[in-house]
C-alpha cells in the first residue's frame, strides 16, 4: 500500500501549528483574532548593503514560505475550517494541510466562555484536533489513513501543551500519531526569574503553568525524572528546540528585565531544550518582529529539520593545551586555578545572505561553558559544538556537495589563582585558537560518503579526512591547531548521518 504523503523520498505531513502563551485577556482576544496565531506575521529585517545602506530584509512568514516553497496549503475555506474531506480535494496534493490550533478560543469573551484551561486540557483538546483531522483524511482513502502523521509545530508555552499531549494523553497508548515536533523557544524546564529563580507559583495570568512542580503534573512525570525529559513517550531524535539567545530585542521590556540575560528575553538558554533532543541557537528573541518566528534563522531549522535528508553532529576535543607560564607553574605547584573557557560556533550552509543554523558566540552571551577542571581533554567528555540538518535536495546550483561553514573561536576571558583574579600578561579574554573550517560531504563513493574540509573561507585548499563507519553513520575527524602561544590543538569530530522519512 503506497504512502501518498511521501514524494520524492521525503514525507509532507499536515502541520498543526500551536501559540505560545496569551498573558492578559486582550493578548487573548488578540490570539484569536489571527487565523494563523501569530505564525504569518512575518518580518522585517534591517541589515546594511555594500555600500553601507540600510536595507530591509524581508522574511514573509513560516506559513508563506512553507506554501511557496513546499507547495503546502492553507485549509481554510469560505471562511471555515474543513468540514468534510470533499474539501480537502481542491488541493492538488491533500496532505500538504496547514492547520492551527486555536486553544485559545474557550477562553474568549468572544467565541467561548471566558475560562481557561489548564496545560492538560489544551493537550486534550490537541488530540481531539488531531483525530477530527485524521478523520478527515480516512475519508480520503486507506492510503491516507494508514500512513496518517502529522508536524507539529510550538512556539513557547505551545510546547508544552504538545508534550503533554505525547508524555500524558498519550502514554497509555501504542502509537502515536505524529512524526515531528518543533518548538520554537519553550520553557522545557520552565522560567526562572532573577533572584526568584523559579519560585513563580502564581495563580495570576496562569504565570503558575511555568513552574516546574506543575508542569511535572501536566507531564505525568514522576519525582526523579527531570522536566525537561521526554520520558521515553517520544523519539527525541525526532524533537527539535530552537532556543533564542537575544534578550535585548524581546519587545516585552519588563519581561527581559526580569529574566535578563543567557535568555530570549522570557525562556533562559539552558531551560529551552529537552534531554537529548537536537537543538540549534539563534540569535534572536522570544517574540515579536525580532522574534525567533518570524525569521530566516527559525525558518530554515524547521525546514531542514522537517525535510532535510542529512544530519550533522559537530563535536570538539582538545588533544593539547598550553597555560599561560604563571598560570602553568601554579598548577605544577599545587594551587588553586580556576578559569571559564569558552566554545564558539557558527554554523553556516553555503548561499546563506544574514542567517546562520546555529549560533553560538561569546559577545552575545550563548558560548558553551566549560571550567579548566572540566575542559574536553582526556575522560571528559566532549564538547559538542552543534546539531544541524542538511538538505542535499537545496544545493545550490550544479554542484554535487552538501557544504557548511564552522566558525570555531576557543577562549578564556580570567584565570584565578588562590581565588585571586591574575591579569598580568592577559588584556580583556585570552584567545586560544580562531578558525573558519570550510566543510564538503560528497555523494558516496563505494558506499562511504566523502569529506574534504579546508581552512579558508572559500572553496580550495581542501583535505580529505577518513571516514569511519560508526551506528549511527560515518565520522570525521578534522584537526585544528594554534600554534600559540598559547598554543592548543583539538580535533572537530563530525558524524553525518542519512535521515529516514
Amino acid at each position: 500500500m503506497s504512502n501518498p504523503y511521501l514524494h520524492n523520498g521525503t514525507a509532507f505531513y499536515p502541520f498543526v501549528f500551536l501559540r505560545g502563551y496569551a498573558m492578559r485577556d486582550n493578548d487573548i482576544e488578540a490570539a484569536v483574532a489571527d487565523p494563523f496565531s501569530g505564525f504569518s506575521g512575518g518580518s522585517t529585517k534591517f541589515r546594511q548593503d555594500f555600500d553601507g545602506a540600510i536595507e530591509p530584509f524581508y522574511f514573509e512568514s513560516p506559513v508563506v514560505r512553507l506554501i511557496t516553497d513546499y507547495g503546502y496549503q492553507d485549509v481554510y475555506q469560505n471562511g471555515y475550517e474543513p468540514r468534510r474531506a470533499e474539501e480537502l480535494k481542491r488541493h492538488s496534493d491533500p496532505g500538504k494541510g496547514l492547520w492551527v490550533y486555536r486553544y485559545y478560543e474557550r477562553a474568549s469573551a468572544d467565541f467561548g466562555d471566558g475560562q481557561r484551561d489548564s496545560i492538560l486540557d489544551f493537550a486534550i483538546g490537541l488530540d481531539e484536533l488531531i483525530e477530527k483531522i485524521r478523520g478527515l483524511y480516512r475519508e480520503l482513502g486507506q492510503d491516507y489513513d494508514q500512513h496518517f502523521r502529522v508536524f507539529l509545530v510550538a512556539h513557547s508555552m505551545g510546547g508544552l501543551i504538545v508534550r503533554s499531549y505525547l508524555q500524558n494523553v498519550l502514554r497509555d497508548r501504542e502509537d502515536t500519531p505524529v512524526d515531528k515536533v518543533f518548538t520554537y523557544g519553550t520553557p522545557h524546564n520552565g522560567i526562572e526569574l532573577r533572584g526568584v529563580g523559579n519560585a513563580i507559583n502564581v495563580g495570576l495570568f496562569d504565570i503558575s503553568n511555568f513552574y516546574r512542580p506543575n508542569i511535572r503534573k501536566f507531564l505525568a512525570l514522576n519525582d526523579d525524572t527531570p522536566v525537561n525529559s521526554l520520558d521515553g513517550q517520544f523519539d527525541p531524535d525526532r524533537f527539535f528546540c530552537l532556543v533564542g539567545t537575544n534578550h535585548r530585542d524581546y519587545n516585552i521590556p519588563s519581561s527581559r528585565a526580569a529574566v535578563g540575560p543567557l535568555s530570549d528575553g522570557l525562556v533562559r538558554s539552558k531551560n529551552a531544550w529537552v534531554k537529548g533532543a537536537p537543538r540549534g541557537y539563534v540569535f534572536r528573541a522570544h517574540g515579536g518582529s525580532l522574534g525567533m518566528v518570524n525569521s530566516e534563522d527559525g525558518y530554515q531549522n524547521l525546514a531542514r529539520f522537517f525535510f532535510g535528508d542529512t544530519r550533522v553532529n559537530g563535536k570538539l576535543v582538545i588533544t593539547d593545551i598550553a597555560l599561560p607560564k604563571k598560570i602553568a607553574k601554579a598548577v605544577v605547584e599545587g594551587r588553586e586555578v580556576n578559569a571559564n573557557f569558552y566554545f564558539d560556533a557558527v554554523v553556516s550552509v553555503r548561499g546563506a545572505q544574514g542567517w546562520n543554523l546555529s549560533r553560538r558566540r561569546y559577545d552575545e552571551g550563548s558560548s558553551i561553558r566549560r571550567s579548566l577542571d572540566n575542559l574536553p581533554v582526556g575522560e571528559n567528555p566532549p564538547v559538542t559544538l552543534f546539531t544541524s540538518f542538511l538538505d542535499r535536495k537545496e544545493i545550490i546550483g550544479n554542484r554535487r556537495n552538501i557544504a557548511f561553514q564552522i566558525d570555531l573561536r576557543i577562549s578564556t576571558d580570567r584565570f584565578q589563582i588562590d581565588r585571586d583574579f591574575w591579569f598580568d600578561g592577559i588584556f580583556d579574554g585570552l584567545d586560544y585558537l580562531r578558525k573558519t573550517i570550510t566543510v564538503e560531504v560528497g555523494p558516496p563513493t563505494e558506499e562511504v560518503w566523502r569529506l574534504k574540509w579546508s581552512e579558508r573561507s572559500y572553496e580550495s585548499g581542501f583535505t580529505f579526512a577518513e571516514a569511519s563507519v560508526t551506528e549511527n553513520g560515518y565520522l570525521y575527524e578534522i584537526p585544528v591547531e594554534a600554534p600559540g602561544p598559547p598554543k592548543i590543538t583539538a580535533v572537530i569530530i563530525l558524524e553525518a548521518s542519512d535521515r529516514t522519512p
